[in-house]
């Protein structure tokens, strides 16, 4: 009886995941830029956006980092300048159009080692021609301004300097005509305006990290990047916060890490489900939420009692379809899986 009444109890916080969730940010691309040598795997939950390593660009072990990063050595070739190709019309991929929403974040971990007095751009990413399309870029200590974005006919830059030789966070948000800096987490001071909002992508653009594909190609960027992340929305101060990882660790069910428990995670426990083994144990990211080494039933149960953890209250939304049903049969595998551990 005791199990069966938990039972329901599970299926009832399910139910009630109907009203607790709101709209959030859909992460279009994620690049933890681990593993292969030759392409960047897209670990957002929709997939699609596969990026292919351009010129001298690696993936290499970083020791600070404890994981693999994206190394580009700065060195401009032209169109083989070391970068990653988001998108390319050539391999048959979705346009990454990021003036659907009217708003995007762009965000990364970088490790800069571009000399004072070089290029002054870093570009971290770039759409096409940099008067139109999405720019977001870096210019390191000793130059005069630290960050640069834009989504329209201007680009505007923020005076706190990003610094040399040493992992930091960084990120921009894009909101109508309005662009938000940050470095290390926090806002760089007053939002910056432009001339106008988030323009569709023109017909003969590609999507690029560490480079810009359009005029003048020198402007590149040389050192270490991790964690890659474009959003359709902008980010709040909290969730850029949990980026890089200025707050406390994000609520049990955030496989995404951006501080809400939601429809994105259930799409990563749902894409994940099975996985892992005792010697391959599966990762946070990919819903092992409980360090049971595999994405299971205990994992949905820990989804289901946290969802609309750090959601705000006065927004709404019903979850998709897929994530309800992979709840539900998580609560009903509990009941023989209790009944078998018992016996």
């Amino acid at each position: 009886m005791r199990v069966l009444l938990e039972t329901l109890a599970f299926l009832l916080v399910v139910c009630l995941c109907l009203t607790v969730s709101s709209a959030q940010a859909v992460m279009l691309v994620h690049y933890p830029f681990d593993g292969d040598t030759t392409s960047v795997t897209n670990m957002a939950p929709g997939g699609g956006y596969e990026g292919i390593l351009v010129g001298t660009a690696q993936i290499a072990y970083d020791l600070e980092r404890e994981s693999d990063v994206l190394e580009l050595d700065g060195v401009d070739l032209g169109d083989d300048s070391s970068s990653v190709t988001i998108s390319d019309r050539e391999i048959g991929d979705t346009l990454l159009d990021l003036s659907l929403t009217g708003e995007a974040t762009i965000a990364a971990w970088v490790y800069v080692e571009r000399p004072i007095l070089t290029y002054p751009h870093s570009v971290i990413f770039n759409q096409c021609s940099m008067s139109k399309t999405p720019y977001f870029g870096v210019r390191p200590d000793g130059q005069p301004a630290g960050a640069l974005a834009n989504a329209g006919p201007t680009v505007v830059t923020s005076t706190v300097a990003v610094p040399r030789d040493v992992w930091v966070h960084v990120a921009v948000t894009m909101s109508g005509d309005t662009s938000t800096f940050y470095i290390g987490g926090n806002p760089c001071g007053e939002d910056l305006d432009r001339e106008g909002p988030i323009e569709p992508p023109e017909a003969d653009y590609l999507s690029k990290i560490g480079m810009k594909p359009a005029g003048a190609k020198k402007w590149v960027f040389d050192g270490r990047m991790e964690d890659f992340r474009i959003y359709d929305n902008a980010l709040t101060d909290e969730e850029i916060a949990v980026l890089a990882g200025v707050v406390d660790d994000p609520p049990p069910g955030d496989a995404t890490r951006d501080g809400k428990v939601d429809d994105a995670d259930a799409q990563v426990l749902a894409a994940n489900w099975g996985s892992g083994t005792e010697l391959d144990p599966a990762a946070w990211a990919e819903g092992n939420f409980d360090d049971d080494w595999i994405v299971g039933p205990s994992d949905a149960a820990i989804l289901a009692a946290h969802w609309g953890t750090g959601v705000s209250e006065a927004s709404s939304s019903v979850p998709e379809p897929g994530a309800l049903i992979l709840m539900g049969i998580g609560a009903l595998m509990l009941l023989p899986l209790r009944r078998r551990s018992r016996g």
